[in-house]
């Protein structure tokens, strides 16, 4: 079987969200988080997993200030850089955030994950 490659890209440049969208990842061997900022300074980017089905029903928000029960912390990045790992066997789905403080800060930020089968 042929390795099937994907990019989502989860936080942009081009808007001020602090909440991604999530993305299923329950097929992935590999993810890679990609973290790019205009500005030196650092801030925290937290990311979040469930194994919650996501296709019969409506997955939860996660958010720093309301925390839903069913994602998981992932990890904590705490500056621009690139970051490979293993999510199966795991999480089906992963999210990220950014603080809403210090948008203007970090509103220059592109966070893209990229997976392989």
């Amino acid at each position: 079987m042929k390795n099937l490659s994907m990019r989502h890209k989860l936080l942009g440049a081009d808007t001020s969200n602090v909440t991604g969208t999530p993305w299923f990842v329950g097929d992935l061997r590999q993810l890679t988080i990609s973290i790019q900022t205009s500005t030196a300074s650092a801030s925290r980017f937290t990311f979040v997993g469930t194994n919650d089905d996501g296709f019969q029903a409506a997955l939860g928000t996660p958010s720093m200030l309301v925390p839903n029960a069913n994602w998981s912390i992932v990890t904590v990045l705490t500056n621009q850089g690139l970051v490979v790992f293993d999510p199966a066997p795991g999480f089906r789905w992963i999210n990220g955030f950014r603080p809403d403080y210090g948008v203007s800060a970090t509103s220059n930020v592109t966070v893209t994950l990229a997976g392989r089968t």
